[in-house]
């Protein structure tokens, strides 16, 4: 159903996972782009695509269709469970040297509060009824 959609592929690097065993550089996909007629799409809940350089808590499932680029789908909607850009941390931008300012980012209060608050979801996650 969501394949009927635009679809954009990213390159993304796992710094840290809650739950699942995703590491390394894996690729994911949003529900999000643009359209047919030239204007940009996004799910409900949504607001942008990601954006390159930043730091974000993601939640996905997976793999989504090969013909969507075959990576893990980021969980889309306006339940705030979603994509998280990761405003606060202490470390260096991203540069050149390959430095991804992810230890400061990972031990800022931001992600410590998101965190937490991704954890209680997990801990008390409903799992879904496909009503088979």
């Amino acid at each position: 159903m969501l394949d009927q959609f635009p679809n954009t592929l990213f390159q993304v690097e796992v710094l840290e996972v809650l739950k699942g065993s995703l590491s390394g550089v894996v690729k994911v996909v949003q529900a999000a782009g643009v359209d047919e007629d030239g204007s940009m799409f996004f799910m409900a809940g949504d607001t942008q695509l990601l954006e390159t350089g930043k730091v974000y808590f993601l939640a996905v499932r997976g793999p989504a269709l090969e013909s969507n680029g075959g990576g893990y789908r980021v969980v889309s909607g306006g339940n705030g469970m979603h994509e998280v850009e990761i405003l606060e941390g202490t470390g260096e931008p991203p540069g050149p040297t390959g430095n991804t300012g992810s230890e400061g980012i990972l031990s800022s209060r931001q992600t410590d509060e998101l965190r937490t608050r991704f954890a209680d979801a997990i801990a008390n996650e409903v799992p879904f009824d496909f009503g088979d």
